[in-house]
């Protein structure tokens, strides 16, 4: 599948898989306690956590791309068609699944590190049906639902005639603008 290994590429994503696990241990980083925090406490600390690392990923993600070094545009993350039901399904899904776990995947899998027996029952769990809804009996269902509610569609930056870079600096001057905005409210 893939002609070369990249060593340079292989050990960039080991560091800031390492410094993104050390950070998330020592903040406690969670987007579903970031949610709740907001909703319940009027708290926007770690929501503005969340939306730096988002910003941080958006912008390292639009570099890589830029530069050449990942094509972006092969993975399975830019579709030509928008999946609306399994996004909003998937999503609500998975966000009950978080409370009920009492954490996001992130959390669980920091947990587990940590030695929490009941984290990684949960994130075997999260493995098994995730591997069965991509290559197992739930394989089929998620095909046909997939076909069955896809609206086709060009990539926002393609359908609106810019480059990727100038798309993601949009989004991340829209998220400082929501940073910004929400540290004078708080």
């Amino acid at each position: 599948m893939y002609d070369e290994f990249n060593l340079w590429l292989a050990a960039g994503a080991f560091t800031l898989g390492a410094f993104f696990g050390i950070v998330c241990q020592r903040s406690r980083f969670c987007v579903v306690a970031a949610l709740s925090n907001l909703v319940l406490m009027r708290d926007y600390r770690q929501l503005h956590a969340y939306l730096a690392a988002l910003g941080v990923a958006l912008a390292g993600t639009g570099l890589l791309e830029w530069g050449q070094w990942v094509d972006v545009a092969a993975s399975s993350y830019r579709n030509t068609s928008l999946n609306w039901f399994g996004a909003l399904g998937g999503g609500l899904i998975f966000g009950v699944g978080a409370m009920l776990a009492g954490g996001c995947a992130t959390r669980t899998l920091i947990r587990t590190a940590e030695g929490n027996i009941g984290a990684l029952v949960t994130l075997i769990a999260f493995a098994l049906v995730g591997m069965a809804t991509l290559f197992g009996v739930l394989d089929a269902p998620r095909g046909w639902l997939s076909q069955s509610t896809s609206i086709p569609q060009e990539s926002t930056a393609t359908s609106i005639a810019i480059q990727s870079c100038i798309a993601v600096a949009g989004i991340l001057l829209g998220m400082l603008l929501v940073l910004w905005k929400m540290q004078r409210t708080a």
